[in-house]
């Protein structure tokens, strides 16, 4: 009996010290400035002369392969403007989306039109409720759920950040090429709407 007490608390000490100290970066909001670089590299890049924006709706993986559709039609569609031939998806300006349709806009903004047509074996033809699974499973994840200030929400965006390539917004800035992009979403802890929006051309 005392042997089991002893072996008891030498798995509860062993658990304890295996327990994850990691605390995610939080990031800080940035200063406010009247005049940003991307705005004046978007206005130097961009036609003004036209403006065409596409909003992306929620819906999970579906939504993403709707919208999908819709930017693949979008690039087949050529015109003639102030004398020069393009397309509708090269024309677009401003780009949004809410849920599984912000991670199409997120990845157009990240890789235009080049790297769209990846979109569909790296989403599309996944399953990404899968893939979190496994990552959860994973020893190091494991291991970082055991810390009070990592969760689930964490896993997913470790999994974004294989999908997206590891690009941030500062990356997205340094483009002016791609639209601006515009993310939706909503705090479920607290109900409240949120937006993050990237005012470059990338």
């Amino acid at each position: 009996m005392r042997g089991l007490r002893a072996l008891w608390f030498v798995l509860v000490a062993a658990c304890l010290s295996a327990c994850s100290s990691l605390r995610p970066w939080i990031n800080e909001p940035l200063p406010e400035d009247p005049l940003p670089r991307s705005v004046v590299m978007a206005t130097a890049h961009r036609d003004p002369s036209i403006l065409v924006a596409v909003t992306l709706s929620g819906g999970g993986a579906r939504a993403a392969a709707f919208g999908y559709g819709v930017l693949e039609e979008l690039h087949h569609t050529r015109f003639q403007w102030n004398g020069r031939e393009t397309d509708l998806l090269d024309a677009t300006d401003v780009i949004s989306g809410v849920s599984g349709g912000s991670i199409l806009a997120a990845y157009y903004a990240a890789f235009g039109a080049e790297g769209l047509p990846s979109f569909e074996s790296v989403f599309l033809r996944q399953n990404f409720q899968n893939s979190l699974i496994l990552q959860a499973l994973r020893p190091s994840s494991l291991h970082d759920l055991t810390s009070p200030w990592y969760g689930r929400s964490h896993l997913l965006a470790r999994r974004l950040d294989e999908i997206y390539q590891g690009k941030t917004y500062g990356d997205l800035d340094k483009d002016p090429r791609h639209p601006q992009l515009v993310i939706a979403a909503t705090d479920m802890s607290l109900g409240t709407p949120s937006s993050s929006r990237r005012t470059s051309s990338s």
